[in-house]
């Protein structure tokens, strides 16, 4: 909300501090007291995930048993719990007659302010994600004393639910103390807001939502104008002494406005005024989301293909959310670079900023309450009360936001029937507060065990009941490792079982978190709060085995199997029909929970050098317009039909109509080609081209080789390979070659003169030094899941005289699967 025509008065500067245990020193505000320097050693005391059985000991984990370092996560230079005391005195003018004033701190933990020596009553109440705000109306003299007591042990809230969550957890942003964004005095006219939002209606309309604090009984009109919307609506309210909710509906705007949507930042500015009340602009956008109601994620009508990134809140120079516009401004581009149409906040909610940015950009945002809790949510008087809170403040404060279009309770919560009852009270406030979003208990609740919850209105899961909804869950489980690859995997099975009992929107949750080797380049970047013991570590092992020279071959062969796995599960939500959209996890390393470097960003946002992370070869597939093809197996004989189909999937704004042309492709040299007629590919379907298949030997004579199917429809452009090999030898085929798993039974075969392929089972009991045998890379972190082998893909000398008869790259690709 844009305030113009006031008076602020700014109180950042240098404050005396006093901890809890009364050491003294002196900080400067805005700021954390990491960025000042004040605190203790990072001890690693706080258990860094509520599930147990993920810490698990590895004790063959050089890495994890480290003792004199933190490995698990990036190191604080300072660390402090507990209470903080920021004090500092300054002359105020005294306020005109009439006036009122207030004490506004953008970001704080829990907080307490008093003010000459008077405790402060809240009167907005804040939360981690919204403002504080007091009435200090009466309260100032010329020569004041002020002291925030800032609280990030959350003893009166739901602390652990909150430090494991991002907006507080050692893992990402730091559980830091102090005050961010603005600190000021802010001067009103005597009828004071707590709300002002704008929520879009149907047919180019809007609703205005005032919450006004009137001293005396008002009877006057308020004006609400735009003139790049061509609105000039005047309204005659009535108010009562005290707290009054008045609302404006139905206000007609130009029909030709450019609505808000994807990549399409169309906003305009909204002044409402009236006699005692200051004058307010609003920057806003018309939008209508998922309006009228539908089994799917609509924008402004037509279907949308929801592609998130899920950010952490992974801020490593700062340890703590950016408050500046320019700052979101530059990480909404880095996401829309990579093909993201959306931000979800894991587990915190932005600031003003962020949703400013996304605004700006076109880019659609969930946030979620700063809840992480998988055993008792919302199970204490306490978590009910703060959460309550917590939501009303982040409605009240963002409302107006366009991009502001999803909100859930938190991050994997697991609760009981109890406080069931809590959670859909809320859901049903909130859509009552704002029916212009979309709301739901968690994201992943229950791990998706429980299947839908019919109060939400959208569900986000890794698991429907016992079901994969992605392709690479822990522990290695999912199709992606256990099934033969293919072009053919989607989720159209589960999702009928979904659709029996749910016609509301689905979209797959923290898909991917495929990991990558550690960039060491980023080793230079740090220069604030936090240091990388972790990755420190892994380059002094990497320097231990003699692995220095090659690293970044090493990280660049990983980085191009996880590219080769992300865009495997993004294209097999897009050829689910009912799927709206797919969660990343991510685009940005996670530094913590054991260091989860899934990226194709550093933890600094940005893009790893390496080719595998150019964010052209990511956007190439993470789109929501483009070819597709269903392809039953990537590696072929020489006589055998290659058939595939062709699909097109469009979930942008309009039709799109044009030939498609099919080629196969030897380097530069089409091998094959086909051509399909015109075809029209309407908006919001995924839809069915034809059909093309040719047998390799009656195209070319030279095998083994790789191809690739290139499939063009009008500009838009994919490929994918293949790799064809000889027929297999008829002395094989006539059984003249044994082909033996067990080494008893080649070594009697080849004692009896027999021609034998000695090929064992790739099983851990048959290699008990080495790393088990999966596809893809590690699953988040071995950190987190110690179970897990640490696989990540092959490195080859792919120009070996031994590959003559199996083309390869130096990295691991389908073909190499078996």
């Amino acid at each position: 909300m844009d305030v113009y025509d006031r008076k602020f008065y700014d109180l950042s500067g240098e404050y005396e501090v006093t901890l809890a245990d009364g050491r003294k020193g002196k900080a400067m505000l805005p700021g954390t007291l990491d960025e000042n320097g004040i605190g203790d050693r990072d001890a690693h005391a706080v258990k860094w995930h509520p599930d147990d059985e993920l810490a698990t000991e590895n004790p063959e984990n050089v890495l994890l048993n480290k003792k004199d370092i933190i490995t698990t996560r990036f190191t604080r230079k300072y660390t402090y719990r507990g209470v903080a005391h920021y004090k500092r005195s300054f002359s105020f003018d005294s306020a005109a007659e009439g006036e009122r004033c207030f004490l506004e701190v953008e970001r704080s933990r829990f907080l307490e302010v008093s003010l000459n020596g008077r405790r402060l009553v809240s009167f907005i109440e804040g939360s981690l994600s919204t403002p504080w705000i007091y009435e200090v109306t009466g309260v100032l003299e010329k020569v004041n004393t002020v002291i925030f007591s800032c609280d990030n042990s959350y003893e009166s809230g739901p602390a652990s639910a909150i430090e494991y969550s991002s907006a507080a957890t050692d893992e990402t942003q730091t559980n830091w103390n102090g005050l961010t964004g603005f600190i000021r005095i802010r001067r009103e006219a005597s009828l004071a807001p707590l709300s002002v939002n704008i929520y879009p209606q149907a047919e180019k309309r809007l609703t205005v939502s005032l919450l006004l604090d009137s001293r005396e009984v008002y009877n006057e009109k308020i004006r609400v104008f735009s003139e790049e919307a061509g609105i000039d609506r005047q309204e005659k309210i009535s108010l009562k002494k005290g707290i009054n909710r008045v609302l404006i509906r139905n206000i007609c705007m130009d029909e030709g406005i450019a609505p808000w949507d994807e990549y399409e930042g169309n906003l305009f500015t909204v002044c409402i005024s009236g006699d005692r009340l200051s004058e307010y602009r609003v920057t806003t956008g018309w939008r209508l989301f998922c309006e009228p109601r539908s089994p799917y994620l609509t924008l402004n009508g037509h279907r949308i293909f929801l592609r998130s990134e899920t950010s952490c809140a992974v801020w490593p120079e700062t340890g703590c959310l950016p408050m500046e516009l320019s700052q979101w401004e530059e990480a909404m581009d880095r996401y829309a670079s990579y093909g993201a149409n959306s931000v979800r906040f894991h587990s915190h909610c932005p600031p003003e900023a962020a949703f400013l940015a996304a605004d700006k950009k076109g880019i659609l945002i969930q946030c979620e309450l700063s809840n992480w809790d998988p055993y008792t949510a919302f199970g204490t008087k306490e978590a009910r009360e703060y959460y309550r809170t917590e939501l009303r403040a982040i409605l009240s404060a963002y409302g107006s936001h366009p991009s502001f279009v999803m909100l859930s309770f938190g991050n994997e919560l697991h609760y009981d029937d109890e406080a069931r009852i809590s959670i859909d009270e809320l859901l049903d406030e909130a859509r009552h507060t704002d029916p212009t979003r979309l709301y739901a208990d968690a994201s992943n609740a229950f791990y998706g065990s429980r299947g839908t919850n019919p109060n939400c209105d959208f569900h986000t899961s890794c698991f429907y009941m016992e079901e994969d909804l992605r392709g690479t869950s822990s522990g290695m489980r999912g199709p992606i490792n256990n099934e033969a690859p293919s072009e053919n995997r989607n989720y159209d099975d589960v999702m009928k079982r979904v659709r029996r009992i749910w016609d509301k929107p689905v979209f797959a949750f923290e898909v991917g978190q495929y990991q990558v080797l550690p960039d060491l380049f980023e080793l230079e970047m740090f220069k604030g709060v936090t240091e990388p013991s972790n990755l420190k570590a892994v380059l002094s092992l990497a320097q231990e085995q003699g692995m220095e020279d090659t690293w970044e071959k090493r990280v660049s062969a990983s980085g191009e199997l996880a590219l080769i796995c992300y865009r495997e599960e993004v294209e097999t939500v897009l050829r689910t029909k009912e799927y709206s959209g797919i969660s990343l996890l991510g685009l940005q390393d996670f530094p913590g929970q054991g260091t989860a470097l899934i990226g194709m960003m550093n933890s600094h946002l940005m893009p790893k050098p390496y080719p595998f992370a150019k964010p052209s070869r990511f956007r190439s597939f993470f789109c929501g317009v483009r070819p597709l093809i269903r392809l039953s197996k990537y590696t072929w004989t020489k006589s055998e039909t290659v058939s595939f189909e062709i699909l097109f999937a469009n979930y942008g704004k309009a039709s799109v109509k044009d030939t498609t042309r099919a080629e196969v492709t030897d380097g530069g040299r089409t091998v094959y080609s086909h051509t399909l007629g015109e075809m029209e590919c309407p908006a919001g379907t995924l839809t069915k081209l034809g059909e093309a298949s040719f047998v390799p030997e009656t195209v070319s004579e030279s095998f083994p080789v790789r191809w690739d199917i290139v499939i063009r429809t009008g500009q838009y452009k994919i490929s994918y390979p293949i790799w064809i090999y000889d027929d297999m030898p008829d002395e094989i085929i006539r059984g003249e070659v044994l082909v033996a798993e067990d080494a008893k039974e080649a070594i009697s075969a080849l004692l009896k003169g027999r021609k034998v392929l000695f090929s064992p089972p790739a099983q851990k009991e048959h290699f008990p030094a080495g790393a088990g045998a999966f596809f893809s890379t590690d699953h988040w972190s071995v950190g987190t899941y110690t179970y897990q082998e640490g696989y990540m893909g092959i490195l080859t000398d792919e120009k070996h005289p031994i590959y003559r008869y199996f083309p390869t790259e130096y990295h691991s690709n389908w073909q190499w699967w078996r």
